[in-house]
């Protein structure tokens, strides 16, 4: 922040340019008559604020989006690709006017306008006088810092207005690629923060704190910051650029005299001279949280002027952490941070479909991150707002970050002088933004492709200006540059159905080996009660169109491979209920699969990217939660397999298999292992004490193969003193599914032979028993349940659904220690969970599995 801030964050009024008929030297003066116009919090997008004047409601029920104005193109295809039709309502400028009074200590102030970001163009007006025109101030990714001192009054009302236009298929915008339906407005709007700032002459902006520092836990870490300063005056300035750095304490400080020139711009650096040395003994280190303390420093700079005035200020936080890229025996890109390997296991990042900010509900994602087990976040283009980035910092998930696929990003070949400035500068922004965030690991110049050798070597110049450091790819893909050669990863898929062996024995293609930039098992119905929030009563079943727009777009715009898998290994569905428990089940098997196989694979596998993490609306394709916070099977077939200390059946040689992922040696824990037939009759058992060393994988033991038919393993690992540290459950098929690889896509591998489940339609219904208490766990208060199978049947995938005794709706969040777990007959589970929104007591337990239905 500046030595003063003033953030335009009240009422805006917003409006058509076809409806208005003046001009924004009439519409930016203070007596212009906005009345009729539409009222609106800004950040918002056009669409996002007809929603919010309810010209538009429940747009993201059923297909109500499709209903919109201007909503012209085809189902299922990528809208960004497409031009707008002349005659929609958003194929023209609209007006954001914003009315503010400057307080009275502005006028002794230079005053700059913060915009950070405008999708896609604008132009600026204020108070009668245009700032900017829609040529320079243009690029979705730009940050803008513009001089209005001599168009704004201080102690009195100002009206600034922006002519927002949206983009076309040439400009390098934000766009939704394959993922879901685009908004008709193309997210034209104000997206991000528009401030006012307040200094004496000389301002600063564009601090960067680079640290080194040698070992896992240096005595020392080297401090060198630079940052740029300008001066508005006509004369040479003199002063002092005074700092200070502080963690829970003060660490640091320095005073370094400085001259700017009149009228410019220079680079101040300390702690490159001889004599100025800057720097933190026996620093702590940002670490994901996995493994240490994500801790974070501040700097404090100060510019004082020659008469003791403080002529500006600005704060930035900062990690003392180093990444590296390294790579594994089989050539594969092995990130290590703070010299320790970092095997990457995370979820692609979707903001919401109208780029709506929710800060509380931004933490809950970040919370579900953690509760996952997952550590990464993979940013495709969707380069969040600055809150997004100081959670991760302080929540310690890494971020891997680039630009968008699938659109203008990457279409080099239409690319005009314009695109060429607006991604140069567009870079320098972004890399400016995330410079200070020991949470950006990685930062990538293409997505689906790597850029031409010029822009590439445009991209490189900017980072290595700016002083970047970290690692820098050139694409997501394995396939090499010309300028910069191999990027050491791979994205061959998959992104629809796979079986979950797929993960084991199809390493030489998206299987568990090397770094998978974006891969997973495709669909993601979410339980009934969740798409009754999203699809009408009479859309529920069969499977009809509107669960056709609420899939992705070209090859994912149906569901027709996750049914025929269905259908082939678990029998067709009969109606809902049949379909979404078998979804279910299908999506516990496959996520839990992929990542236990990545995890049992380190150091030959060393990252994957689960495609996605989350959705920007209700989505049935590609997330491990719902777009209503709630946690279907998916989602914890996932958080059992990244448990830190795991155990895993192997599909592909039928191993029982220890992972510990922790730094600490495990001394006599035991592995166990029974084989249950069909009717749970037991056929085969194994024990074995071990050591497990840290961050190490142990093969215990190998089953030996069933030909039962339908069969399961139920599989523990134990401390010495008996205590589970972790469980597991498979169901299996002694006839498994096979690959035919000769016939992969980039979106899936199709099978020769499935394996077979129908016999689990015939399983007898368990009895279950819940007990419930609330209990103080570390300090919290939790609801506690104690669920027992009481009866002579299995529960295979038990759900445990909170609902609130108030609305009769799904709890959320909720934070449990499991969830869809498998209870043998005489077995019990208490499972913690932690609701923050709802009191314990007005809340019910529903209990329910895929063979006890409601």
């Amino acid at each position: 922040m500046a030595l003063d801030t003033l953030k335009l964050d009240g009422e805006w009024r917003v409006h058509s340019s076809r409806e208005v008929g003046e001009d924004g030297n009439a519409i930016s003066r203070i007596d212009y008559d906005d009345s009729s116009w539409y009222r609106a919090k800004v950040p918002a997008t056009i669409v996002d604020v007809l929603v919010q004047n309810r010209v538009y409601s429940d747009i993201y029920f059923s297909d109500n989006l499709k209903r919109l104005p201007g909503m012209t193109y085809e189902v299922g295809t990528n809208f960004s690709k497409q031009e707008m039709k002349p005659e929609s309502p958003f194929a023209c400028g609209w007006w954001y006017r914003a009315k503010f009074v400057l307080p009275a200590f502005f006028k002794n102030r230079r005053t700059r306008l913060i915009v950070k970001g405008i999708n896609y163009r604008a132009d600026l007006w204020i108070n009668g006088s245009k700032v900017l025109s829609r040529e320079k101030m243009a690029g979705t990714f730009r940050r803008f810092s513009i001089d209005i001192t001599d168009y704004v009054r201080s102690g009195t009302s100002n009206v600034m207005a922006f002519e927002v236009f949206p983009p076309t298929t040439r400009d390098l915008a934000i766009t939704w690629a394959d993922w879901n339906p685009s908004p008709p407005d193309k997210d034209a709007g104000i997206w991000q923060d528009v401030l006012i700032e307040g200094t004496l002459d000389v301002s600063m902006e564009h601090p960067v704190v680079h640290t080194s520092f040698e070992g896992e836990r240096p005595e020392y870490a080297e401090i060198k910051i630079r940052v740029d300063i300008s001066n508005a005056a006509d004369s040479s300035a003199r002063g002092q650029i005074a700092g200070t750095i502080s963690g829970d304490r003060v660490v640091a400080t320095f005073v370094k005299n400085v001259e700017v020139k009149g009228k410019s711009t220079m680079i101040f650096q300390i702690g490159d001279e001889e004599g100025e040395e800057i720097g933190i003994t026996e620093p702590k280190l940002w670490w994901p949280y996995q493994m240490g303390d994500p801790y974070l420093y501040r700097l404090d700079l100060r510019f004082i002027c020659e008469d003791g005035r403080i002529s500006d200020n600005l704060t930035v936080s900062f990690g003392v952490s180093r990444v590296e890229s390294r790579l594994n025996s089989d050539g594969s890109l092995l990130l290590h941070i703070n010299g320790r390997p970092f095997l990457v296991r995370g979820g692609g990042w979707t903001p919401d479909l109208m780029l709506r900010r929710d800060q509380e509900r931004r933490k809950i994602e970040f919370e579900y991150v953690r509760d996952l087990g997952l550590n990464t976040i993979r940013l495709e283009g969707k380069l969040d707002d600055d809150e997004f980035f100081d959670l991760a910092d302080r929540y310690g998930v890494a971020v891997i970050a680039g630009w968008c696929c699938a659109d203008a990003w990457e279409k080099w070949d239409i690319w005009g002088k314009e695109n060429y400035s607006v991604s140069r500068e567009s870079l320098r922004d972004q890399i400016f933004r995330f410079i200070n965030h020991p949470s950006v690991i990685l930062w990538m110049n293409g997505s689906d492709f790597h850029p031409p050798e010029d822009i590439e070597r445009m991209y490189l110049e900017v980072e290595k200006d700016i002083g970047w450091k970290r690692p820098v790819l050139s694409s997501a893909t394995a396939k090499p540059s010309e300028l910069t050669g191999p990027t050491r990863v791979k994205m061959p898929g998959p992104y629809d159905y796979v079986p979950p062996n797929y993960w084991y024995v199809a390493t030489d293609i998206g299987g568990a080996s090397g770094f998978n930039t974006e891969t997973g098992p495709g669909a993601a119905i979410p339980p009934v009660d969740d798409l009754t929030t999203f699809i009408p009563e009479d859309k529920l079943w069969p499977i009809n169109d509107v669960w056709n727009f609420h899939s992705g777009l070209q090859e994912f715009k149906r569901l027709d491979r996750f049914i025929d898998a269905m259908n082939k290994r678990y029998g067709p569905a009969g109606d809902l209920a049949d379909f979404v428990w078998k979804a279910e089940l299908m999506a516990y098997e496959g996520e839990r699969a992929m990542f236990e196989a990545y995890t049992r694979n380190r150091y030959s596998s060393t990252g994957v990217i689960h495609w996605m993490l989350n959705n920007a609306w209700p989505g049935l394709i590609w997330h491990l939660y719902t777009y209503s916070l709630l946690q279907p099977a998916g989602y914890f077939g996932a958080k059992k397999a990244l448990e830190p200390v795991h155990v895993l059946y192997s599909y592909d040689d039928s191993s029982v298999v220890a992972s510990n992922l922790t730094f600490g040696v495990l001394k006599d824990v035991s592995v166990e292992a029974t084989v249950y037939g069909p009717d749970l009759e037991i056929l085969h058992t194994d024990i074995k004490t071990l050591t497990l060393p840290a961050d190490s994988v142990v093969r215990a033991f190998t089953l030996p193969k069933m030909d039962a038919g339908l069969y399961f393993v139920k599989a523990s690992l134990c401390d010495a003193s008996g205590r589970i540290i972790s469980d597991n459950f498979y169901w299996l098929s002694s006839q498994e599914d096979v690959l035919d690889k000769s016939k992969t896509t980039f979106f899936y591998t199709p099978l020769i032979r499935w394996a077979n489940f129908a016999r689990l339609g015939e399983l007898g219904k368990p009895e279950l028993q819940v007990r419930k208490r609330v209990a103080s766990v570390g300090g919290r208060r939790m609801l506690c349940a104690a669920v027992s199978n009481v009866g002579r049947n299995i529960s295979l995938l038990t759900r445990l659904r909170l609902i609130d005794r108030d609305t009769a709706g799904n709890v959320v969040p909720a934070f449990f220690s499991d969830n869809y777990f498998t209870l043998l007959p005489g077995e019990s589970r208490e499972i913690v969970i932690e609701i923050p929104r709802v009191k314990a007591d007005g809340v019910d337990i529903d209990l329910t599995a895929f063979n006890l239905r409601k």
